[in-house]
């Protein structure tokens, strides 16, 4: 039997619908840049040509050719053009469209969503005026308008986070008909879960729903990147589509014109704020710590004095039954106290500079410390190491914090660890460490260095704490739904991908990314579609605890000291997109390849590495000199990586 050609698969979720790439990895430009829309165009085009579906297909073509070789200096008559080639196309796809075929109405619904979504992100570079009033454009956030499979159920999505504690206006230009808030998604509503999803627990999903929205409603505010919801008397066309503008404009007087609903975004910065002014109000105690026995640290210079010890922080993630994403508030937060590891170069001093070290997913203090402990001290650096919730000494059997079914648990987790780092923090600049002996210990300054969920924390963690230093993030990322999707969807049973068309058509082709001739190998349209109505209360819920919520916000008690990302083009755990994603809040823009800058930070990638960055000597060496010199020095790449200037 002739099969099509084998493609390596990739399941991408950092644009915010999963898709198929055969193309190298390589860290995405800027969300809301030209760049990334065109790159978006041609991703949505591919998705096109994999449908079974000739007309279709050359109708991708043709549009192919009216949208080719735009770039950043593309002229706006280009992106008119470009949208008015999609817009015939969606509604080419629009009236294909059969419920007699569910996989194949479902990768059609999918085509036209993603059509769509190219569409209104075009709208944004149509012209030189930007939105209607100057005074508004200045400060809005351009915005994408994504479609249910009715057309008439649209979330409108940021293409960079908002500003956390913000009251903003949701602006679509060009509304045909007057737009609505939706108020109501569960299982009985229009875009609720329909039969015959393939593999899906329908059951579960809609259990799983229904949790997500009880858990929305207790907190009755937008999640900086979930966006809104909204519903229209009648469903769109594609020429209604490419008049149409969507943004999120900060209201600071009277609402702009076509403003079809407001919404308050999340403050998640409040509630660790709190933690740590209750935590700077503890008593500082006499205890000392104590030499720890057994052999030092393998590499660790002579003289090196290893300590182990105690300190306070507050109890956020509370007991089994509590449900608030946000965690239990400081004023009923009980206290607990967490262990330490701490090791001080020979001659430490005041004037030494400590770095706190967090590692990541099932992972340890005593793991971060044999990876990085005798390199940062090397650099004469102290190196303090923490455990996160329910990791190294305080795990307990059977308890994971990355739990994708209960967002709202994870959320608590990760404000939990970043409250621990906040407490850590506050021991080593306000009471510092005994030494044994008379000797003591109180750094001036404390730098942060985390990998992974540890780097995700660090994010958190810099936005309340203004004594944490310089820091390096390696392999985090922002958008825990585009992260924790994956996940959400193997645990309802759903497929990654299958076979559209040809004689395998629905049939899995997980294992080699083939299918039998015509038929193509590509992201299950039923995945795509849970995806679709999780979403909106499931970053809603996750915005607690994601990074995207916190690095937005550079203003009042936050860190300000220089940060440095590194991130792998390969990694499969926290993909390229979501360090993109990070680097968006951030601020920072490709300044040249696999390199980004933003106000006193940078992010690096190395395109050919994946998630095990601290495995190699490059992306390690590039993480403790940028530490050991304050942020004023980072090496160069090794041969045929990036080479960051």
């Amino acid at each position: 039997m002739a099969t099509s050609r084998p493609v390596r698969v990739r399941v991408i979720l950092g644009v915010g619908l999963a898709f198929v790439a055969t193309a190298a990895p390589a860290l995405p430009p800027p969300a809301d840049s030209r760049d990334a829309t065109y790159l978006w165009v041609d991703t949505v085009l591919k998705r096109v040509e994999d449908l079974p579906a000739p007309s279709l297909r050359d109708g991708a073509t043709s549009a192919r050719a009216q949208c080719r070789g735009e770039t950043s200096e593309g002229s706006a008559t280009s992106a008119e053009t470009c949208a008015e080639a999609l817009a015939d196309l969606f509604d080419r796809v629009q009236a294909q469209r059969s419920p007699d075929d569910p996989l194949r109405d479902a990768a059609l619904a999918g085509s036209a969503r993603r059509l769509g979504d190219a569409i209104t992100r075009l709208a944004h570079f149509k012209n030189t005026s930007g939105c209607d009033a100057a005074s508004t454009c200045a400060a809005a956030i351009p915005a994408r308008i994504v479609l249910a499979p009715d057309t008439r159920h649209v979330d409108i999505k940021p293409l960079v986070p908002l500003r956390g504690a913000r009251r903003y206006a949701v602006v679509i230009e060009g509304m045909p008909h007057a737009a609505a808030p939706e108020t109501r998604l569960g299982p009985a509503g229009v875009v609720g879960f329909p039969s015959g999803l393939g593999r899906i627990d329908i059951p579960r999903a809609e259990e799983l729903l229904s949790r997500l929205q009880h858990a929305q409603a207790a907190l009755p505010l937008s999640g900086n990147f979930a966006g809104t919801r909204a519903v229209l008397p009648k469903s769109l066309r594609g020429e209604d589509l490419r008049k149409m503008r969507a943004y999120f404009a900060p209201i600071t007087g009277l609402e702009p014109p076509g403003t079809i609903q407001t919404i308050r975004t999340l403050d998640a910065r409040r509630g660790l704020r709190e933690n740590r002014a209750r935590l700077r109000a503890l008593p500082c105690t006499t205890e000392d710590t104590v030499l720890e026995p057994g052999p030092q640290l393998s590499g660790a210079p002579a003289g090196t004095t290893s300590l182990v010890g105690r300190f306070p922080s507050l109890n956020v993630i509370g007991d089994p039954t509590w449900a608030d994403a946000l965690g239990v508030p400081a004023a009923k937060a009980g206290g607990i106290e967490l262990d330490y590891r701490l090791l001080l170069p020979p001659s430490f001093a005041t004037s030494t500079p400590l770095v706190l070290a967090v590692d990541g997913h099932m992972g340890s203090a005593h793991r971060m410390l044999a990876r990085h402990g005798a390199e940062l001290l090397a650099e004469g650096l102290a190196v303090l190491v923490i455990d996160l919730p329910a990791h190294g000494t305080r795990a307990r059997a059977g308890v994971d914090i990355v739990t994708p079914l209960d967002p709202a648990r994870l959320s608590r987790s990760l404000r939990q660890a970043a409250t621990d780092v906040v407490a850590a923090v506050r021991e080593a600049v306000v009471c510092g460490f005994r030494a044994g002996e008379g000797g003591f210990y109180r750094p001036t300054e404390v730098r942060y260095l985390g990998y992974s969920l540890g780097g995700i924390v660090g994010s958190i963690a810099r936005s309340v704490e203004p004594d944490l230093g310089t820091t390096v993030l390696i392999a985090p990322g922002g958008d825990l739904m585009g992260w924790l999707m994956l996940r959400v969807g193997a645990a309802l049973g759903a497929r990654y991908v299958g076979c559209l068309g040809g004689p395998e058509h629905g049939e899995t082709c997980i294992d080699d990314g083939a299918c039998a001739a015509p038929g193509h190998c590509v992201v299950d349209p039923f995945f795509e579609q849970l995806y679709l109505w999780l979403g909106q209360p499931y970053s809603t819920i996750t915005a607690a605890g994601d990074p995207l919520s916190f690095a937005t916000e550079r203003t009042g008690e936050t860190s300000k000291a220089p940060l440095l990302i590194i991130t792998g083009g390969r990694d499969p755990a926290l993909h390229p997109a979501l360090a993109g994603h990070l680097a968006d809040a951030y601020g920072m823009r490709v300044t040249g390849p696999h390199e980004r800058r933003g106000p006193n930070a940078r992010l690096v990638e190395w395109p050919a590495m994946a998630h095990d960055l601290p495995d190699h000597e490059g992306p390690r060496r590039q993480a403790h000199r940028f530490l050991g010199t304050n942020g004023r020095r980072i090496p160069g790449a090794a041969p045929g990586e990036a080479r960051p200037r």
